[in-house]
């Protein structure tokens, strides 16, 4: 049985670097409002917490830091339609 090689690759295949699969964190306007308001959140809780009622800080933080932040980096832009005209 005779078992095929991988064939060497030239000096220019070698260099050619493939794409990068990561191109950057492209946000929208959607994802940059739920963070704002996950932000706003967090210091809401943090002057509460300073304050002393912990009930309303506690729910705040969490709100801030568990649901909101990740919905805003985890939900998906709506693709841009382009308007011709």
């Amino acid at each position: 049985m005779a078992t095929s090689r991988p064939r060497k690759r030239s000096r220019k295949e070698k260099k050619a670097r493939p794409e990068p699969v990561f191109k950057g964190l492209y946000l929208g306007k959607l994802n940059y409002w739920f963070m704002a308001i996950g932000l706003l959140l967090i210091l809401i809780g943090f002057i509460f917490l300073y304050i002393g009622d912990t009930v309303i800080s506690v729910i705040s933080l969490t709100l801030g830091y568990v649901l909101l932040i990740p919905i805003g980096l985890y939900i998906k832009p709506r693709p841009r339609e382009e308007t011709s005209g």
